[in-house]
């Protein structure tokens, strides 16, 4: 497949001596210092690898286990797959509604129908909550008629385009490239199966899962037995954001059952994983090379951090997907191919009478792409608060400096024509601005309704709200504010982010400067490293600096990776 950079990188002998130096200097350093839990990660790993456990023999009294209780998981994985596979249905038809269906590769179709579904079944069953009508048989209705409808919809499509071809999906992989997607399948593979696997498990009591047992379950779990989404006062955290949390409910309704619902909605939400993997391959097919979204994808899934939380029914996994994909639609409206040829792939496509049909690109369709990555910033937004200030605030800054300074700053093939006035971001603003609302503003109008702030229990000085005094919101934000914002607690949290965190993948800071290196001069690069950065200062500055709110900047990170390891796997080593 023509990507957009070629890369044949000739490393030479010196280039290569410092890479190797860096990767081992890092990767001592990582398996040398204490761990979050007072250890060496070098312990770590002798532990994880259950060498301990072999040493000293079985647990004594271990709860019963094998793989005879398999089949009980087999209807939590049937009801997941049904939800999944016709939100991803709903979502192509909305794709399909925006007319972007011509500009997007089949990876792309496949995330973005995904991403683009659930949100949207997660604002409907707002919408429905609020009103009562939290009826099983209705949304049986609305699972079975999006496969239908998306199915007629395609049929149709085929018939107006009879022997239609997209030159999008020509290319020829090579042998190394087939090799190398074979090799992350295998690795990534299980990792997957297991990370299902322990998403069917139910959240164990201790202090770590007070989130999920007084948040993430408990919410939807008392809307179902209320019939409706009601103020809950006794419950703060039921006020907040629950994007993903309206999937638990969703499931719920489904199955008829908070429990199994419960069950399938984490199933629903360690999803989440896999489809970053796949829009880490997306991106790396469409801004580099193949094989650095393979290797990006299987890096992303072999971090420690992603697989806890998506086997604890934390939401960190749907905020890390929703965050990358809202930065890839505004990546994919910005960009254009470098070359002629991929300009060629992505402008035209030729039908029976081998007559060249418009295919609109990216500037065409600018104001599609702005849209849709405000619907999933807004989503983003939606799952948790912290989304406001890692998509939505950069990705709409984003949109006024591109706008306004009219520069090839982020991309540098961004086509310089007349549209580019400064006159024209208002329009770009509110359409970006119109996707938020979309997804998010369900919940600000919520809030509202219910308590009177639109952000609450935030900003209670300035807003109030209902059930909120002040005693309540000092120790609020005694606990949810940062520490300090001294020079050494920075530096502290950065080696803490880097270095020692006890859920760290070393692949992911080992090799992301390789990546950094190997994209000098590219702006695409500034990119990739601005985003990352946003999220951290975002989280240092903003939050109260728990380890899993910075995860988000995960997936940006490993996507350099993918592009700092590639070049190492395309030398001739001698």
């Amino acid at each position: 497949m023509a990507s957009d950079y070629s890369m044949r990188p000739k490393i030479s002998q010196w280039k290569t001596g410092l890479v190797c130096t860096w990767v081992a200097l890092y990767f001592a350093f990582y398996y040398s210092v204490p761990a979050g839990t007072g250890v060496s990660q070098s312990r770590l790993l002798f532990e994880i690898s259950m060498l301990d456990s072999l040493w000293n023999g079985p647990v004594k009294d271990q709860i019963p286990s094998g793989l005879n209780f398999l089949t009980q998981r087999i209807p939590i994985f049937m009801f997941a797959f049904a939800i999944i596979c016709s939100a991803t249905s709903w979502g192509y038809l909305g794709l399909c509604g925006l007319g972007l269906l011509s500009c997007l590769r089949r990876l792309e179709k496949w995330v973005f129908s995904y991403g683009v579904g659930l949100s949207l079944c997660s604002t409907g069953m707002l919408f429905a909550g609020k009103c009562g009508w939290l009826y099983q048989q209705g949304w049986w209705l609305v699972l079975i008629g999006g496969p239908l409808i998306s199915v007629l919809t395609r049929v149709r499509q085929t018939r107006v385009l009879p022997a239609s071809k997209d030159v999008l999906h020509c290319g020829i992989a090579t042998a190394r490239e087939r090799r190398t997607f074979v090799i992350c399948l295998l690795i990534g593979l299980p990792v997957v199966v297991l990370m299902f696997l322990g998403s069917t498990l139910p959240p164990a009591s201790s202090g770590q899962y007070f989130d999920v047992n007084e948040y993430h379950l408990q919410a939807p779990k008392e809307f179902f037995l209320n019939g409706a989404i009601v103020f809950l006062p006794h419950n703060v955290y039921s006020s907040m954001p629950l994007g993903t949390e309206m999937l638990s409910l969703l499931s719920m309704v489904v199955c008829g059952d908070w429990w199994l619902g419960a069950l399938v909605g984490q199933v629903i939400i360690a999803s989440f994983t896999p489809m970053t993997a796949v829009l880490l391959v997306a991106a790396g097919r469409r801004f580099f090379d193949p094989l650095s979204g393979y290797l990006a994808a299987l890096i992303y899934l072999l971090t420690p951090a992603i697989f806890y939380v998506s086997t604890t029914a934390l939401v960190e996994s749907g905020l890390c997907f929703f965050v990358a994909g809202s930065c890839f639609a505004m990546g994919i409206a910005w960009h254009q191919p470098k070359s002629e040829e991929s300009k060629a792939d992505v402008m035209f496509k030729e039908n029976a009478n081998m007559l060249p049909l418009s295919r609109m690109g990216a500037p065409e369709k600018l104001g599609r792409f702005l849209f849709l990555s405000g619907v999933l910033s807004g989503f983003a937004a939606a799952i948790k608060y912290p989304g406001l200030i890692y998509a939505i605030v950069p990705l709409g800054l984003t949109v006024m400096t591109v706008s306004l300074v009219r520069k090839r700053w982020f991309f540098s093939d961004v086509n310089p024509t007349s549209s580019f006035h400064w006159n024209q971001t208002g329009m770009r603003m509110l359409i970006f601005s119109f996707g938020v609302m979309l997804t998010f503003g369900p919940w600000a109008v919520r809030n509202l309704l219910d308590t009177g702030n639109p952000l609450y229990p935030l900003l209670w000085e300035w807003l109030g709200g209902i059930s909120w005094g002040a005693e309540q919101n000092y120790r609020w934000w005694q606990v949810h504010s940062p520490e300090n914002f001294q020079w050494l607690t920075l530096l502290a949290d950065i080696k803490r982010v880097t270095l020692d965190h006890v859920r760290l993948n070393p692949w992911l800071f080992g090799f992301s400067p390789l990546g950094l290196w190997h994209l000098r001069g590219k702006p695409v690069v500034r990119w990739l490293v601005l985003f990352p950065l946003l999220i951290f200062f975002g989280w240092w500055g903003m939050t109260h600096r728990i380890d899993r709110f910075w995860y988000p900047l995960i997936p940006f990170v490993a996507l350099l990776s993918g592009v700092g390891v590639m070049p190492l796997l395309r030398t001739p080593w001698r």
